[in-house]
């Protein structure tokens, strides 16, 4: 019986700051000011917490922390902490705004990730099938939330098989067609009309300024774990048809990745933290999230530095 919870967005200076500071340091790769920022945007949550970007921004904070935690000089157990974190401030984002597909898509992959580290199957499920909601509310995003969340299993699991499944279907949803999966050619397809708001996330956008090399470079590495060599090739050259590919400061990664594909077959089917940091698989490498949002600024660890 008590009353809901109603979104009101926040329009005092501090808002506006933190949300701007954000995307400075998501756009710059600057991972080490995540913990000031996340201390600044939980004083404008706590005072206003009824505005759902930064109740979300808060938990993508989270997410970043965790995601990208290979850049931090030693692992500690605490880190996973930033996962419950991260599902705490998305669960009240999608409360203040139910049809919000993208913010939706995060939080159930932070229930089932955080079912997955307290190995509680019925979370995992629970995250799993908020996860399948996501993908049905806007598949040309969600789909990739999936498959990079079930990319963290091993490679011959029948949950691993699915993630790369909803990256084919994503692409298939994005070109509005079927590419050969052994010998894909993106460029027989139509481009998606990048009017269409639920076709934007297929491009590039302010928000994720290489969403196409990055998610081509995620699917690649994908491919490779399953063992498939030249199809990830050549899913990996396909970046180099943006008109913004070189300007993306992980562009020199990409091409190593083209030239070891073969040898990084093994080496990402091992255990994350025993993988070299220039052959770490995308859901444990220091990119996982800069790969497609970083706009300029050095490549996170790891990453080699394409000559100018």
């Amino acid at each position: 019986m008590a009353p809901k919870k109603e979104v009101k967005s926040d329009d005092r200076p501090l808002a506006k700051a933190v949300t701007e500071d954000f995307w400075k340091a998501l756009h710059g790769g600057r991972y080490e000011d995540i913990g000031p920022l996340l201390e600044r945007h939980k004083q404008a949550y706590l005072t206003h917490p009824y505005d759902a970007d930064i109740a979300a921004h808060t938990g993508f904070l989270h997410m970043w922390r965790i995601a990208e935690s290979a850049r931090s000089p030693a692992l500690v157990a605490s880190v996973t902490d930033d996962m419950s974190m991260a599902r705490v401030y998305f669960g009240d984002a999608v409360q203040l705004r139910p049809d919000w597909a993208l913010v939706r898509g995060f939080w159930a992959s932070t229930v089932l990730a955080e079912g997955a580290i307290h190995k509680d199957e019925a979370r995992v499920r629970d995250g799993f099938f908020k996860l399948e909601d996501a993908v049905a509310m806007w598949p040309e995003l969600n789909l990739f939330t999936k498959a990079i969340m079930l990319a963290q299993t091993k490679h011959d699991s029948p949950q691993y098989a699915q993630a790369v499944e909803a990256f084919w279907t994503n692409v298939e949803v994005c070109a509005d067609g079927k590419p050969d999966r052994k010998n894909p050619d993106f460029s027989k397809f139509a481009r998606p009309d990048p009017n269409d708001p639920r076709k934007a996330i297929c491009f590039n956008t302010w928000k994720a300024p290489y969403n196409f090399e990055g998610s081509m470079l995620v699917f690649g590495d994908l491919l490779v774990k399953q063992g498939e060599v030249e199809p990830a090739k050549k899913v990996y050259a396909s970046a180099r048809s943006s008109p913004n590919y070189e300007r993306w400061p992980y562009r020199a990664l990409l091409e190593a990745r083209i030239a070891g594909a073969a040898a990084n077959v093994e080496a990402f089917r091992g255990e994350p933290r025993e993988q070299p940091a220039d052959r770490k698989f995308i859901t444990g490498a220091a990119f996982t999230c800069t790969v497609c949002h970083q706009k300029e600024g050095p490549p996170a660890l790891g990453a080699p530095t394409a000559s100018r």
